[in-house]
């Protein structure tokens, strides 16, 4: 499943915010508030990095990691965070059903 995390991230990353999008289930999507706010969040980052990866659980049709990862923003400032992920199959597809931060720290640039 961390594969498909940073498949993710590739395609959020590279601004495919339709690729991206499509990526997450709808739950996760309706967390978002649609598409609109998703492409807001992302344009504010211009660098997006994963560390490290690591899986937690893996039950029937879903999955959690927890990922360490590095967002470069617009402003200056880098957020480095720790996550878990949560990875769902849906009609044979794997989609982020949530991300949950655990923690955060943000580097002035």
């Amino acid at each position: 499943m961390s594969s498909h995390f940073r498949g993710y991230l590739r395609s959020a990353g590279a601004r495919d915010y339709a690729g991206a999008w499509a990526m997450l289930s709808p739950a996760y999507q309706a967390k978002y508030g649609g598409f609109e706010p998703f492409v807001d969040f992302w344009d504010r980052i211009v660098t997006v990095g994963i560390t490290s990866t690591t899986g937690i659980s893996e039950q029937p049709a879903r999955y959690v990691l927890q990922a360490d990862l590095f967002f470069d923003l617009v402003s200056g400032s880098r957020s480095v965070e720790t996550a878990e992920v949560d990875v769902v199959e849906q009609s044979g597809q794997y989609l982020i059903n949530d991300y949950r931060v655990i923690s955060a720290e943000v580097v002035k640039g």
